[in-house]
């Protein structure tokens, strides 16, 4: 009854390994599904704060533009076309519109510059939590093989000495028996 017993906790426990493998595989797929989400949501979201910087840029030229316009014109009321102040008052104007609109590319750079970075950022946490999680996956599935290997050999282990056991007392049995046999031949002669 005992080997018979061993056989089946061999087969449970062979048959249970496949399971523990799938389960830990199926976790770890479950928990990048999770981290793939969380990337394309962070990724997403700077999309959306980069087309609105792209959109603030546009207005503050256009309305750079507009202001420089109207000023112009209306220098050229004051002042004429061809007179100095006229011109002079277009330069300044066209200084303040050239520094303005410089003003906005930069502001609209040095965020875009921050989106990028902020991207890079995603991407590398993602990596490391990536990386990170396939480290636990893998000291997982070489736990279950070590706990599994060590389930086999216990049983083993139990195998040899039962059979060693059993092996002992078939001695103990014929050497009994032998003992038997020759008080009988003694009592015999």
């Amino acid at each position: 009854p005992i080997f018979d017993y061993l056989n089946q906790a061999e087969q449970s426990v062979r048959g249970g390994y496949g399971g523990v493998q799938q389960d830990i595989n199926s976790q770890y797929g479950v928990s990048q599904g999770t981290l793939d989400t969380s990337k394309q949501q962070g990724l997403s979201s700077l999309g959306t704060n980069e087309q609105k910087v792209q959109q603030t840029k546009e207005d503050a030229m256009s309305a750079a533009r507009r202001l420089y316009n109207e000023l112009i014109q209306g220098y050229g009321q004051r002042f004429g076309g061809s007179t100095s102040a006229g011109e002079a008052a277009r330069v300044l104007a066209g200084n303040e519109a050239q520094r303005t609109m410089g003003g906005v590319n930069r502001d609209a750079g040095n965020n875009m510059a921050a989106i990028q970075q902020k991207k890079v950022e995603v991407e590398q946490n993602y990596n490391n939590q990536l990386m990170q999680l396939q480290s636990t996956r893998d000291q997982a599935l070489n736990q279950a093989n070590r706990d599994f290997q060590q389930k086999l050999l216990d049983i083993s282990n139990t195998r040899a000495s039962t059979a060693s056991e059993k092996a002992q007392q078939k001695l103990s049995a014929l050497q009994e028996l032998r003992n038997q046999a020759y008080n009988i031949q003694l009592q015999n002669q």
